[in-house]
């Protein structure tokens, strides 16, 4: 399979390529059969396989010497000889930020606003999403494949969601789930299931009395 990219004017593809086929001439008939790469000779018989990046096209020629050159791209019907071959996918790492101040029940939590850098890679990148809670922050490629993304004003619950695709259609993805917990605990309170007398400043229980704290907590 291969992918145009009217963006760049380019071909991708990510397995190689057979290209079959003969030729033939009304006169002195057919002497050699050339594949080229970059104008360098690099078969003469089919079927011939394309593997690797680069400009290539076809020359025939006869016994007496004349020679004509077919273009790839008409073999292929596609918009260019230029052939770039992509067949990994972008890496998406998560590089620094991702520091969280607890671990509870299987989930971090921040008490701040983390800045979260990413490093997102690949030799053919065609776009870049990264979104916070369905809020699209970024959606262009940066050349040199650096993200840093703030996430400032995204309290509670919070989802930054990362999409990569590459020039053939490669994807991939990344989530990074956390909730933010600014806020200390309200409406304390307290009570005691034992009666007590106070003395002295002080209070005196016949018997070990049980101590209830109650509070509410938005994190």
């Amino acid at each position: 399979r291969v992918v145009e990219d009217a963006e760049t004017g380019l071909v991708y593809f990510d397995e190689p390529l057979e290209v079959t086929g003969s030729a033939s001439d009304i006169g002195s008939g057919v002497s050699s059969i050339k594949f080229l790469k970059d104008g360098e000779v690099i078969g003469n018989d089919f079927p011939m396989t394309i593997d690797a990046s680069g400009e290539y096209s076809l020359r025939v020629t006869d016994v007496a010497g004349l020679s004509s050159g077919v273009d790839v791209r008409d073999i292929l019907k596609s918009f260019s000889n230029t052939l770039v071959r992509d067949n990994d996918l972008p890496v998406i790492s998560r590089v620094d930020g991702f520091s969280p101040e607890l671990v509870y029940d299987g989930k971090e939590w921040y008490t701040s606003y983390p800045e979260l850098t990413y490093s997102i890679t690949d030799s053919c990148m065609k776009s870049i999403e990264i979104s916070i809670n369905g809020d699209t922050v970024v959606d262009e490629v940066n050349p040199n494949g650096v993200y840093k993304i703030s996430t400032e004003g995204y309290t509670g619950d919070v989802s930054v969601g990362v999409k990569a695709t590459d020039r053939f259609g490669h994807v991939t993805v990344d989530t990074y789930s956390y909730g933010v917990d600014m806020d200390a605990p309200t409406d304390l309170s307290a009570s005691i299931t034992k009666e007590s007398i106070a003395k002295g400043g002080k209070e005196f229980f016949k018997e070990n009395p049980s101590v209830s704290v109650g509070a509410s907590d938005s994190g």
